[in-house]
């Protein structure tokens, strides 16, 4: 099968790359070239800026790729470009979405206020009423015109190019550039006998992805024909608690310590969003309808991330553990009252 990818050189495409590359297939990767990667060299090489990818449209309808999978696809425009510079060169179209899509965002994070969502979150539940969730929020050149709900009715909406949408959820493992596992590791790292949680976080859920196992289900999606113009959940059949991660991640690291949950208030850190709205995604349909299965279990994903954040931990913890301890102090927990 011949597969055009646009970005793909970060955090989740080599994955999906390496994937693709040991089933044989014929790969193409549109990219700035800005990214340092060791890629196979058994990809052709598109260089150019996806801001600008009617530029490139000559070059880029030669593939004839039978599946365009566009892994950054942050905008309307984005979306538009894709269907327009491929529609009529290449079969169908893969467009990676966020589950920042659902209306049970808006309410986590207080975008606008209303009614806790029923979690599971299937495919066809309710949309943020809000656009434009990052404007003004984080300072990187995306997050004005971000909006993957656009994204996904651009491409969802071209009756002549058929679209798949696929809806990630947070996503941990090796190379991770928000290192969502660091703080406790290096806390455990560190031997501390106490990692404080917010009573509020503690039960708190929401749906994760470990790296590989998102790969191979973008991959899958890609090789099956009959995923065309679906939207598809992905994320971790079971998803934890916060403070059965933190155990989780305990376990693999041998730590000895304890989680303690305290009241609402003792920690300075302030909770940026409401706990009471869990994002769960429901991945039944992508497992029941087209036979997806994680790559790597459960266990094994987190003794990765641990082993590759081990290897690349600060060689000073960035914490003030005199902090910790006067929490722990204030809360007379040295004496083990909980």
């Amino acid at each position: 099968m011949r597969i055009l990818i646009i970005g793909g050189t970060k955090f989740i495409g080599p994955h999906v790359i390496r994937l693709l590359l040991e089933e044989g297939h014929d790969l193409t990767l549109f990219h700035r070239g800005k990214t340092s990667t060791n890629l196979s060299e058994n990809i052709q090489r598109i260089f150019g800026d996806r801001n600008k990818l009617d530029q490139h449209s000559n070059v880029l309808q030669k593939v004839k790729a039978d599946v365009v999978l566009d892994m950054i696809p942050y905008s309307e425009k984005d979306a538009q470009m894709v269907m327009k510079v491929f529609s009529g060169f290449a079969e169908r179209v893969v467009a990676i979405s966020s589950a920042d899509v659902y209306r049970a965002y808006e309410i986590l994070h207080r975008i606008k206020a209303g009614p806790v969502q029923e979690i599971p979150l299937k495919e066809t539940d309710e949309l943020r009423s809000t656009f434009y969730p990052y404007r003004g929020k984080i300072q990187e050149d995306f997050a004005h015109d971000y909006e993957k709900i656009l994204v996904e009715k651009t491409v969802l909406n071209d009756t002549n190019f058929p679209g798949t949408v696929l809806r990630l959820p947070m996503v941990y493992g090796p190379h991770d550039p928000q290192r969502r596992m660091f703080e406790y590791i290096q806390r455990m790292k560190d031997e501390r006998p106490y990692i404080l949680l917010d009573e509020r976080m503690s039960d708190w859920k929401t749906s994760m992805g470990y790296v590989e196992n998102v790969a191979s289900a973008v991959v899958m999606t890609m090789l099956k024909k009959d995923t065309a113009s679906h939207v598809l959940n992905i994320g971790e059949k079971e998803p934890l608690s916060m403070l059965e991660r933190i155990k989780e991640i305990g376990k693999v690291m041998n730590w000895k310590g304890q989680v303690i949950s305290v009241p609402e208030g003792y920690l300075q850190n302030e909770i940026p969003f409401d706990t009471q709205q869990e994002l769960v995604l429901d991945t039944t349909k992508i497992r029941e309808r087209f036979n997806y299965m994680e790559a790597i279990s459960h266990d094994e994903g987190i003794r990765r991330t641990v082993q590759w954040e081990l290897a690349n931990l600060p060689n000073e913890s960035p914490f003030d553990y005199n902090q910790e301890d006067r929490m722990i102090h204030t809360l007379n927990l040295e004496n083990g009252r909980h």
